[in-house]
């Protein structure tokens, strides 16, 4: 278990004032995810038109904030109006030593840099096929992603079609250091929450909602990222909408959903009102990951059904019966 955290920028002129509130916000995200890993931590800046700046450490991250490894500095000198995310992990070391720095994160491999909360059960077999540079088992992620990406800056597509690959639970925050104007996130099995403030211009994003709430207040709102879906998120959407898109699946390339689709036409028939009806109906009804705690199980927009837009959920701070509405239903992202 690891922690991965954020805050994306939408593209505004801010005060010195307004600024040293987004650095004081992410020092404390930083220090609230000290929860989920003490073994190292690290935190890296996307600016426009720049190369990524990057800080780690194998301490935890109180010592890392207020010790003397320059997170400070490096946030004071490098976040500003060009500033895209400041991206954070605090790491659970399990594969690659922390002492042996570059086994902590942010990894970078290439173009690709990134962090990474899970595990990556076949990261040996992923190392022979894509040559990861770190011990780490993260490293095969940013492996793949570089190999997949090849001359061209990395998209949404990469991910989606070759995240599949990687065995096991993660959640990955990724940019490509030749077009920081974004960055990518991504989610299997393990959660992330966010919280948009459109009033400051930020999306904050941590790998649970609770984290989210110790950082910025008890009265933070807070949803979740769709399971098994990518994203990019960029100056622009963070104050407009987030599109989350599918992952393929790692069986045959073909989810639950679509089996089940492909087996009823079977027995039905192409074309068929029935059959149509049914996969409707097996779409509505199926959630991969109802038992996981902190995520959530319905996937899908009670108003359209849809999967690939932002889900808002809200439902803990009024104690009434959980809503979840996407983009479409809910284009002003209205969260509780």
């Amino acid at each position: 278990m690891c922690g991965i955290l954020g805050i994306c920028l939408d593209k505004r002129d801010r005060s010195e004032a307004a600024i040293g509130e987004i650095l004081i916000d992410f020092g404390h995200l930083l220090e609230e995810s000290t929860v989920r890993g003490i073994d190292a931590t690290g935190v890296y800046v996307v600016n426009r038109d720049a190369e990524p700046v990057y800080l780690k450490a194998p301490v935890p991250a109180d010592a890392f904030i207020w010790g003397d490894y320059g997170f400070w500095e490096l946030l004071k000198a490098h976040v500003g109006a060009d500033t895209v995310a400041i991206i954070g992990h605090t790491r659970a070391a399990t594969t690659g030593a922390p002492e042996c720095n570059e086994n902590n994160h942010p990894i970078i491999d290439g173009p690709i840099i990134g962090v990474h909360n899970g595990i990556v059960l076949n990261h040996r077999a992923l190392d022979k096929k894509y040559g990861k540079q770190a011990e780490v088992d993260s490293a095969a992620i940013m492996a793949l992603l570089r190999t997949k990406a090849g001359d061209k800056p990395l998209t949404t597509k990469h991910l989606t079609s070759s995240l599949h690959e990687i065995d096991g639970p993660m959640a990955i925050a990724v940019a490509d250091r030749r077009k920081p104007d974004g960055i990518f996130l991504a989610r299997h099995g393990n959660p992330v929450a966010f919280h948009r403030d459109r009033e400051m211009g930020v999306l904050f994003f941590a790998s649970t909602g609770d984290i989210l709430r110790e950082a910025l207040g008890d009265d933070t709102a807070t949803f979740l990222m769709p399971a098994d879906t990518a994203c990019r998120v960029s100056p622009k959407t963070v104050r407009g909408n987030l599109q989350f898109w599918p992952i393929k699946e790692r069986v045959e390339g073909k989810s639950h959903h679509d089996v089940r689709a492909a087996r009823l036409l079977s027995k039905v028939g192409p074309g068929k009102a029935e059959a149509r009806e049914a996969i409707a109906e097996s779409r509505r009804g199926n959630s991969r990951f109802a038992d996981e705690a902190d995520v959530d199980a319905g996937e899908r927009c009670s108003q359209c059904r849809q999967l690939p837009l932002m889900v808002y959920i809200w439902s803990d701070l009024t104690g009434e019966e959980e809503v979840q509405e996407c983009c479409a239903c809910n284009p002003y992202g209205v969260e509780s």
